[in-house]
């Protein structure tokens, strides 16, 4: 799929790496004014699929761009760990299960977690994103990668 760089982040966001999820894995991307993302298929109804999960990331990808990291207090990350808490000990009570589903919640926390790195550049690491972060942690997201 091709795509245009909205102009009033050219400047920005002009020739850095984007890295987006297409059909279960990752492409790295040069930011252009019109740059182009594979969508790994030549099926048509799949094409339409992930043409719309490309456009959600972009969108996504442009907002954070545009509104800027916002900071999280001490008390807000405490909040939101008690909501991931409560969740998985609900979920969990009656039959916690074997120890290898229980890597999953590792895997989740990881990525949710990456996004409050301050010195995340969005290549090597996720970039900073809190409100990314709080979506992945409160199960509110589905897994992208920006």
């Amino acid at each position: 799929m091709r795509s245009r760089l909205p102009a009033d982040l050219a400047k920005s966001l002009g020739g850095q790496r984007a890295t987006f999820a297409v059909a279960g894995a990752e492409s790295t991307v040069k930011l252009a004014p019109i740059f182009k993302v594979s969508l790994r298929t030549k099926d048509a109804g799949e094409a339409r699929l992930r043409h719309a999960s490309m456009q959600a990331q972009l969108q996504e990808r442009w907002a954070a761009a545009r509104n800027g990291a916002v900071s999280l207090s001490f008390k807000d990350i405490r909040a939101l760990a008690g909501i991931w808490y409560r969740d998985l000990v609900t979920t969990n009570q009656d039959e916690p299960g074997d120890v290898e589903g229980w890597e999953i919640y590792q895997d989740d926390l990881g990525e949710g977690l990456a996004y409050f790195d301050p010195e995340g550049d969005g290549v090597k690491r996720e970039p900073y994103d809190p409100k990314q972060g709080t979506r992945i942690l409160s199960g509110t997201s589905t897994s992208t990668t920006s």
